[in-house]
């Protein structure tokens, strides 16, 4: 049985996913900002490591762009100049507290 020959992704194409998931990174980050406060420390831990996931996911597709072109290869694909809050899970308060 011959070996699947897996897809190659047009140049465009890594540009048009690196913008999306340029974007959803920073919603994330935006949107646990925003209720990291109203959250327990364990959920928005969780949530975090979902972003991570999203930077080795990130991290794959940079490396596949710069062995399929080489020539046309810039690390802004999938990282560009963005900021992002401050965000750190809360110590949890006690209902004393």
């Amino acid at each position: 049985m011959p070996a699947h020959k897996k897809l190659r992704l047009t140049l465009e194409q890594h540009i048009e996913i690196g913008k999306r998931l340029k974007t959803l990174r920073s919603d994330a980050y935006t949107i646990a900002a925003e209720v990291s406060p109203a959250l327990k420390a364990k959920d928005v831990d969780r949530f975090l490591k979902s972003i991570l996931a999203i930077n080795l996911f990130r991290c794959s597709l940079d490396n596949l762009v710069c062995r399929d072109y080489p020539r046309e290869f810039n690390a802004g694909i999938y990282y560009g100049e963005q900021t992002y809050p401050n965000v750190t899970a809360q110590p949890q308060q006690t209902p004393n507290e």
